[in-house]
């Protein structure tokens, strides 16, 4: 399963060592409330080996994906589209806020998530 995977490999994730003292590393994925969000995420939309949509970004902004542990997603998105709670904060993010305007428009969370990449391509034409 899909899910699995990218629990599997979000967990295994170890920080590299920095060699710059004025450069702060954010590793979420250290935290258990994030290893807890991340499974319950995977698990509620990539749970299958179907061909989807999968977000993965790199920005990982202290308010979004880096307190989170997913891509272009706040605790606020977390909760209100994908409804995951969690205690990360209520703060908004807004790469996170961009990312789920289109994934409202595209039905929410559950159908966004499910569609296949030929879907996609037709959705973004």
């Amino acid at each position: 399963m899909f899910a699995t995977k990218a629990i599997t490999f979000f967990n295994e994730l170890k920080a590299p060592r920095l060699r710059f003292n004025d450069v702060e590393l954010i590793n979420p994925y250290e935290h258990d409330e994030v290893k807890d969000v991340v499974k319950r995420f995977y698990n509620k939309f990539y749970d299958d080996n179907n061909k989807r949509i999968f977000v993965f970004g790199i920005n990982p902004g202290r308010f979004g994906g880096g307190i989170t542990g997913i891509s272009f997603t706040d605790p606020v998105a977390l909760t209100e589209s994908c409804g995951i709670e969690n205690n990360l904060g209520r703060r908004k993010e807004l790469s996170s806020i961009f990312i789920y305007t289109a994934v409202e428009k595209a039905g929410g969370a559950r159908k966004f998530f499910q569609m296949s990449f030929s879907r996609q391509f037709i959705l973004l034409q």
